[in-house]
């Protein structure tokens, strides 16, 4: 998966959650910006560390989570922040 085929499931998961309600929660764990959507039956998680992006979708009757990891070296952490907190912005700035 390409960077921008996963900012536009990042957006893709956000029009969905925006159109439940849901917002999503943001927090700095350690070295990692996480970017959480916390559904009733899912979750679906953003995760912004330097040179890295990782997409994890767990379900609650799947034993394993989706994770998907991609690594960008042209990319800081701040840059992938930026990505993402501009998605969230233009989805619930509304």
């Amino acid at each position: 998966m390409t960077l921008n085929e996963a900012l536009d499931r990042i957006r893709s998961e956000f029009e969905s959650a925006k159109a439940e309600g849901i917002k999503p929660s943001i927090r700095v764990s350690g070295e990692e910006w996480v970017c959480t959507l916390d559904r009733s039956r899912s979750k679906f998680v953003v995760v912004a560390k330097e040179k890295h992006l990782m997409l994890v979708h767990m379900v609650s009757k799947q034993k394993t989570p989706d994770v998907t990891r991609i690594n960008v070296p042209d990319h800081s952490q701040q840059n992938l922040i930026d990505d993402v907190q501009k998605i969230v912005n233009t989805m619930y700035e509304e």
